[in-house]
Parts: C-alpha cells; sequence; structure tokens
C-alpha cells in the first residue's frame, strides 16, 4: 500500500471546527510547517477572533481567514468553502474536525439528542466534504483529513450517540478511500482517544467499557 504524504508547504488549507482544541492546534502545526493560508471555519466568532490572532502571531508568511460556520448547514458550509478557495485561489487540504460529544446513557437521552449528535459528527463531515471534493475531484489533487475517534471502532458505556455517529464516519471514509481509489485525492483519518479539549471539558467523565 502507498502512503500519501502531506505538505503543506505553499498550500491553502480549510479546517472546520478550527477555532479550539484540534483543529486549532491542527493550524498551528499548518503555520509552523509553511501553509500559505488556512481558513478556518468555527460556529462560535469570539473563539474565532482569538485563534485568529494566536495563529498570526505564530507565522507571517501563512494568511488566516476565519468563517462563522454551523456545519450542520449545508448552505453555509458550501458558501465558506467557495468564499475561501476564491479568496486564496485555490484548494489543497481539507480537515473535517468540526465535531461535539457529550455523553449520556441511552435511556436518559431523547431523540433529539441522538439527531444533535448524528447532525455536527456525522452531517457535517458530509457536507463539508459534498461542499469541498467537487473542486479536489476537478483538478485530480487534495487531501482530505478527517478526524474521527476511537469511539468510532468500538462501544463506550455513556456514549451510544457518540459512538454510532463516529462508526457513521468511519464507514463514510472507508467508502471514499474506494470511490477515489486510482486518483490523485487521498482521504486520511485520524482517531484520538479522550483528549483535553473544550468538548471534552464540557462533557461528563465517562467510564470506557468496550466489550469483545
Amino acid at each position: 500500500m502507498t502512503v500519501a504524504k502531506i505538505s503543506p508547504t505553499g498550500k491553502h488549507v480549510v479546517i472546520t471546527g478550527g477555532a479550539s482544541g484540534i483543529g486549532l492546534e491542527i493550524g498551528r502545526c499548518l503555520a509552523e510547517r509553511g501553509a500559505a493560508s488556512l481558513s478556518i471555519f468555527d460556529i462560535s466568532q469570539s473563539a474565532l477572533t482569538v485563534a485568529s490572532d494566536s495563529l498570526k502571531a505564530l507565522s507571517s508568511h501563512t494568511q488566516i481567514h476565519t468563517y462563522q460556520v454551523d456545519v450542520t448547514k449545508y448552505s453555509e458550509v458550501l458558501a465558506a468553502v467557495q468564499s475561501a478557495q476564491q479568496r486564496c485561489g485555490r484548494l489543497d487540504i481539507v480537515f473535517a474536525n468540526a465535531g461535539i460529544g457529550p455523553g449520556g446513557k441511552f435511556a436518559d437521552k431523547t431523540s433529539e439528542f441522538y439527531e444533535k449528535l448524528i447532525s455536527v459528527n456525522y452531517m457535517g463531515v458530509v457536507h463539508t466534504l459534498k461542499a469541498a471534493l467537487p473542486t479536489l475531484a476537478k483538478q485530480d489533487s487534495g487531501h482530505v483529513m478527517v478526524t474521527n475517534s476511537l469511539a468510532g471502532y468500538a462501544g463506550v458505556t455513556g456514549l451510544s450517540a457518540y459512538c454510532a455517529s463516529k462508526f457513521a464516519v468511519r464507514g463514510l471514509v472507508e467508502t471514499l478511500r474506494l470511490e477515489f481509489m486510482g486518483t490523485n485525492v487521498h482521504f486520511h483519518m485520524a482517531c484520538p482517544g479522550f483528549t483535553d479539549t473544550s468538548m471534552m471539558q464540557h462533557s461528563r467523565a465517562t467510564t470506557l467499557s468496550i466489550q469483545s
């Protein structure tokens, strides 16, 4: 199997959920490694302002653009991707990173709770890729990185909604890898465990319970 390496040097990168946590750290790494421009999408305007200042302080060579976007709304994602591409003149790398992760046992949660997590964690990825992939496919080049989770591989007590959304993301990415096989559009998936981010700070501590 050939492993496609990602070099951000001179590239335009879109990052959803990029104003905090893993997304912000991705932006920092890319700025330090020579990305030409970063388009940061996030639902929080105040977080975007802080993130922009932080990233601009890291590198004077990387252009930082911010967009207030709700990834559950395809029209907003599409408009932001198109604006970012027009502004930067290209689209090279997409990080679909936005997500939420509150916990709670199945019996204690409403159907609306499940719909919310699926809407952000799964449909947010779908909307991002639907907006970006036509460009990457047309130019036959680019990288898509999806932030998933170890919860996409095994059930976790109290996280049934979160696990379901992450299993769905894994299925999507693995299928897209097959559909784009033989092209120069590459798909990557990161599956971290519990990470010290704002998402985890706002979630209840949970005990990992993996059933063999």
